[in-house]
């Protein structure tokens, strides 16, 4: 979780004591935004706290499961998006954008993420991408991911 404080920082939201109560705690400002630091202090922002996937009945964090699949060496960007699925309520379906040259094992990353995560947290689908849409904002679009990569996904389907 990041969490930031500036003299600049805002009040609260506009008439939702709520939401503000849940966001600003002792000064600081929760972002809702899931991130590391690395080596070198660089701040690397991994998703949102609230960009959740219920499958099975647990809640699987998109930002974790990108997080353990972007540790991989062969990996240089990893997303991860729900979808409806009949079995599961929800399915995890991963984007890899790879480190260049030899692409990363599926069948390596889903046991990476169940070495840390929950066996839930595994993916389902794993596509390999070139790149990724971004929305007008400059953020990945991980909707436009799902979408274009649907009829690629449905033939490629891992039972968990």
């Amino acid at each position: 979780m990041i969490h930031v404080r500036s003299p600049h920082m805002m009040d609260g939201y506009w008439e939702d004591s709520e939401q503000t109560a849940e966001v600003l705690r002792d000064g600081w400002l929760d972002t809702r935004d899931v991130g590391f630091l690395d080596e070198q202090g660089m701040l690397h922002l991994v998703g949102r706290s609230r960009d959740v996937i219920m499958v099975n009945g647990e809640v699987c964090h998109a930002g974790a499961i990108e997080q353990v699949l972007a540790s991989h060496p062969l990996v240089a960007q990893a997303f991860a998006v729900g979808a409806p699925d009949p079995m599961t309520g929800e399915a995890i379906h991963a984007f890899i954008v790879p480190a260049g040259g030899e692409p990363p094992d599926e069948n390596e990353l889903r046991e990476l993420v169940g070495k840390h995560l929950s066996v839930n947290s595994q993916p389902k689908t794993i596509v390999l991408v070139v790149g990724v849409p971004v929305t007008e904002a400059g953020k990945p679009d991980k909707r436009a991911l799902l979408t274009a990569a649907a009829p690629y996904q449905l033939s490629r389907d891992q039972p968990h």
